[in-house]
């Protein structure tokens, strides 16, 4: 639900400031392979881009910048262990290149590890306190551990510099819909749209999310429904709609929804969750069980997951399971209510 980056171009003007200001003197066989690799990286071969930057890494294996621009196109490849072991090295050779910080930070934030991306993100802006993009960026990884108060504070700093910035407003629009701002949130999101962001279904999504919460059914679908016109292949945009599908009781679109997010992302958890809790509503218990159970084997954690098979399995009769399940809410589930309500279900099973 939350949101990624498209970082191609913004690199791109920063290498070429980079390679403009070489001197004639300058332009060896490495600076050559340097450049080919950017050429490369723009036209979005990203295997060649790397042929390239290996033969430069061979002919300068100190070269910080190389191990940096490497690693930002494995990184654009989805690799981002090999990236994070190329912004290492970057930042072995040369500790204070505070852009190799915000790049591993990145990676890291897409492996899902939010708190070594921001600690990153701490060292960039202390070695460069005026880079923008730091800011912004860290507060989208307090926006992914759902610190809105951190996600405001940052992402409204990126804009102090540049008040276009469409990432940090599309950051503020996830971070005042952890905030419950939903106006707010819908603003930014609009701002971001207005502004063009890559990828341009994000801010759509996030709007879309801020509608829904709002009880706004009909703009959020219109909202998702141009988000999966510009990103056909988006799972998140799909397990959105759906959920919006169940408030308005219309479950076999949210079904069809579902499994369609489910088709495009089958390790999606929360779409398995979903369409779950979807059957359930119509009576399916089986079907829900079921897919209780896969959202549980992709996510153990998933509390809810558990409270909601055992309500299924006590309406099939399974006391067993219901018993099991429910126990295991109150191992790892804090909502009180639940917990309450798991209390009583336990005390009425173990009665009969």
């Amino acid at each position: 639900m939350l949101f990624q980056a498209h970082r191609r171009v913004i690199r791109t003007l920063f290498w070429l400031a980079t390679l403009s200001s070489l001197s004639l003197a300058q332009c060896t066989p490495f600076v050559d392979y340097n450049h080919r690799g950017l050429s490369f990286f723009n036209k979005g071969d990203y295997d060649r881009a790397i042929d390239c930057y290996d033969q430069a890494i061979r002919l300068d294996p100190s070269n910080a910048e190389i191990y940096n621009n490497r690693g930002n196109a494995y990184e654009t490849k989805g690799e981002y262990d090999q990236a994070i072991a190329d912004y290492d090295e970057a930042i072995r050779l040369a500790p204070d290149y505070a852009d190799a910080y915000v790049n591993r930070g990145w990676a890291y934030r897409q492996k899902g590890d939010f708190d070594r991306a921001i600690d990153d993100y701490d060292e960039a802006i202390r070695l460069n306190p005026d880079d923008g993009r730091a800011y912004q960026h860290r507060g989208r990884a307090y926006a992914n551990k759902g610190d809105w108060v951190q996600a405001v504070t940052d992402c409204s700093h990126a804009l102090s510099f540049d008040e276009d910035d469409a990432q940090a407003h599309n950051c503020l629009a996830v971070a005042y819909i952890l905030k419950g701002e939903f106006d707010r949130s819908i603003t930014h999101a609009t701002k971001a749209i207005e502004l063009e962001i890559e990828p341009l279904n994000w801010p759509y999504l996030n709007r879309g999310l801020a509608y829904h919460k709002k009880g706004e059914y009909d703009q959020a679908i219109a909202d998702y429904n141009e988000a999966i016109r510009l990103a056909p292949d988006s799972a998140d945009t799909y397990n959105n709609r759906g959920y919006v599908y169940i408030d308005l009781e219309e479950y076999d679109k949210a079904i069809t929804d579902f499994s369609e997010a489910i088709r495009l992302d089958p390790d999606l958890a929360k779409a398995y969750h979903n369409r779950g809790l979807t059957y359930g509503l119509q009576g399916g218990y089986h079907q829900a069980i079921a897919d209780f159970s896969e959202a549980i084997r992709l996510n153990p954690n998933d509390a809810m997951a558990y409270f909601r098979r055992a309500v299924a399995y006590k309406l099939t009769g399974d006391k067993g399971h219901a018993i099991a399940d429910f126990e295991e809410y109150l191992e790892i589930g804090s909502d009180p209510r639940n917990r309450q309500l798991a209390e009583g279900y336990l005390q009425e099973l173990k009665g009969d």
